[in-house]
């Protein structure tokens, strides 16, 4: 619990100053990261490596439909930023 802490903390300053890392530290806490903060990796990615920030939405997309139907707004959000070319 508390390493999960220490990831959402990392992880806003990890975007900017190494995406990589931060997409690394997303994707191990994936079920404890809100959507709107992987939506903030995968765009920092986008320049460098947009495979990976596609890679960890879809990761986080499959976590949210497969879990409940309470999330298929933050999948649908999700898929609507992926949509676009810019991330």
């Amino acid at each position: 619990m508390k390493s999960q802490g220490t990831a959402l903390l990392l992880i806003p300053d990890l975007t900017k100053k190494s995406p990589e890392m931060a997409a690394v530290l997303a994707k191990n806490f994936i079920n404890s990261v809100p959507v709107e903060m992987v939506v903030e990796v995968a765009r920092a990615l986008a320049w460098k490596v947009p495979e990976e920030g596609v890679a960890l939405c879809r990761m986080r997309i499959n976590k949210d439909i497969l879990c409940s139907h309470v999330y298929y707004d933050k999948a649908v959000f999700l898929l609507r930023i992926r949509g676009r070319r810019s991330l």
